[in-house]
């Protein structure tokens, strides 16, 4: 999968299509690898494969554990020009009121 990771990252973003293909994919793998994966979509830095990487946890880290070792990630290597993406996926509906 890893070996792949620059074939995914070129066709991945507002593709949705290969992003569903991406998460089937994923989930044949083992947790760690699949974990391993999004943390280097996050850590790219651009905001089509932030936003990408955020939607593949929600869809492949089945466990309490990945899903929280993955957010302490993104929290971790987060900076001021990543905390408005983040904030849109996880609390969409915060500027609503």
């Amino acid at each position: 999968m890893n070996d792949n990771f620059e074939i995914y990252v070129k066709t991945l973003g507002d593709n949705s299509k290969m992003e569903k293909e991406l998460a089937s994919l994923l989930r044949k793998e083992p947790t760690d690898a699949r974990l391993q994966f999004i943390e280097r979509l996050v850590s790219s830095r651009n905001p089509k494969l932030f936003r990408a990487s955020f939607r593949l946890a929600k869809t492949c880290l089945s466990d309490r554990t990945s899903v929280i070792a993955f957010l302490l990630y993104v929290l971790k290597m987060s900076d001021a020009t990543t905390i408005s993406h983040w904030l849109a996926i996880v609390a969409p509906k915060l500027g609503d009121k």
